[in-house]
């Protein structure tokens, strides 16, 4: 999802979308906490696991 929206905020300005792009919001970002090799967690994630989301204004 992060990711997704991500690009979509770059390309939006080249969409001629008939709804202009204002604001992008997101909120606990997350990709695959599980995406190693050996498909142990990250230590970051072990360590911030109840950390309260991320918050990113773009």
């Amino acid at each position: 999802g992060g990711n997704l929206a991500a690009i979509l905020a770059l390309k939006a300005p080249t969409l001629n979308s008939p709804i202009p792009f204002l604001l992008q919001l997101l909120i606990v970002l997350v990709a695959d906490n599980t995406a190693t090799p050996s498909g142990e967690r990250y230590t970051s994630w072990r360590e911030n696991a109840e950390r309260d989301g991320c918050l990113l204004i773009i």
